[in-house]
């Protein structure tokens, strides 16, 4: 995933969840940046979508990690 990449998801993220920054209390979109190294930690697998070279939404998919059975 490129830098430019991790940034447009960094202010998506920021922009549609919490993320626990209120109760945080924190400051700027540092809850965004944990969030998003949380799932790169665990995914095995991102998948981006882009529309006009602008990141639109992500997932992350993990075949070893799942909580799921």
């Amino acid at each position: 995933m490129k830098p430019s990449e991790m940034k447009q998801i960094v202010n998506m993220l920021y922009d549609e969840w919490n993320l626990g920054k209120a109760e945080a209390k924190a400051k700027g979109k540092i809850c965004a940046w944990i969030y998003l190294f949380e799932v790169l930690e665990e995914t095995e697998k991102v998948i981006i979508e882009k529309e006009d070279n602008k990141v639109i939404g992500m997932c992350g998919y993990s075949k070893w990690n799942s909580k799921n059975t």
